[in-house]
């Protein structure tokens, strides 16, 4: 069944079924429901590809993201999720695993796929690792602190900013070991700015503060098993910061125990 044949059974121009799908406010209303009679019938969908080369938009978004499994994926997901549904449009998902080709090979698909959109996030992509020729005529966002992986428009979380004024407050309360619990993969980042916010109040301390990292799955079981294993044998530090809620409920589970 193509759309020919559903304009034959209808008895109408093979242009006015082209108008029931892509303007139907422009079809009389007994012709757009003849139309739509038929096509409920013989179960007929059209083709969303070939509608979106029509209408010069696809209403998909392309999502690239490295994983889903940490907390701050998945708020990003049901963010991007909400808003586009709100607004007509599906998201594809795109997981890249942090991986470059893996990436670049998804952007090649989406433009292939004439996504209206792009959304990356944590791009490792940078000018040198993309390729000569491939030329990406639409709008894209990241989300993530890479200026240079060719987005219009980036947008982030400024974690180092978020570091310093913890770690300012822990001191006023008189605190002088920290640790953070992160997964190394996900959440790399956050290490990083935790250090650049510690470097940034190194010279105003009037005490030398211990700071240290130590790895964690990013859930409440990774939570869990990371405190445990501080109490086992190790000291203490003052404060224990966790990257995610879910890490967090997992120590005090893990204390109460």
């Amino acid at each position: 069944m193509n759309i020919r044949r559903i304009a034959e059974l209808a008895g109408v121009s093979v242009a006015t079924v082209s108008r029931v799908f892509n303007h139907p406010e422009r079809v009389l209303p007994e012709t757009r429901e003849r139309v739509l009679a038929v096509t409920e019938r013989y179960n007929f969908t059209p083709n969303w590809f070939a509608r979106g080369l029509t209408l010069g938009s696809t209403k998909t978004i392309a999502l690239l993201i490295q994983g889903i499994d940490s907390y701050l994926s998945q708020n990003i997901i049901s963010g991007v999720e909400t808003v586009a549904n709100n607004k007509g449009y599906v998201v594809i998902f795109c997981q890249t695993g942090g991986d470059r080709e893996t990436e670049f090979n998804f952007l090649k698909v989406m433009k292939t796929r004439k996504a209206d959109g792009i959304i990356q996030v944590g791009s490792q992509l940078t000018p040198e690792s993309m390729p000569e020729g491939l030329e990406l005529d639409m709008p894209r966002v990241h989300i993530g602190k890479n200026r240079e992986c060719g987005c219009d428009m980036i947008c982030y979380l400024d974690y180092e900013e978020a570091a310093y004024r913890l770690v300012s407050h822990l001191v006023d309360l008189g605190h002088q070991t920290i640790r953070l619990l992160h997964n190394p993969v996900t959440d790399a980042d956050i290490a990083q700015a935790f250090e650049a916010g510690l470097n940034r109040l190194a010279s105003h301390l009037s005490m030398p503060i211990a700071f240290s990292v130590q790895e964690g799955e990013n859930s409440t079981r990774g939570g869990y098993q990371a405190l445990q294993k501080m109490m086992g044998g190790q000291k203490l530090p003052h404060v224990l910061v966790t990257s995610s809620d879910l890490q967090a409920i997992g120590a005090l589970k893990a204390a109460r125990d």
